[in-house]
């Protein structure tokens, strides 16, 4: 429909004493947000987003279900500076 859309990933971490506990959500902003974050989220960056969270689920080339938590994200804040020198996309 010529709409803009960027996806990332975002990684969040828990400590649990000795242990450390990481949950990855896929993230994807439609339109004006979309261009946004395609401009300016780089990998290792900080961010804050808020939106609707849902279990992604499909079937792979196997036949084996796969599922994943996603974000359809209605806002975005950015908590660190982009990066400098040539970091690679989120």
């Amino acid at each position: 429909e010529g709409k803009a859309v960027t996806g990332f990933s975002v990684a969040v971490s828990e400590n649990r004493g000795d242990d450390s506990v990481t949950q990855w959500f896929e993230v994807t902003t439609w339109e004006k947000l979309a261009e946004t974050c395609g401009q300016y989220v780089v990998k290792g960056m900080q961010v804050l987003v808020k939106g609707r969270v849902y279990l992604d689920k499909w079937t792979d080339n196997d036949s084996i279900n796969k599922s994943r938590l996603a974000v359809t994200a209605s806002k975005v804040l950015f908590l660190s500076p982009k990066r400098e020198g040539g970091s690679d996309p989120a």
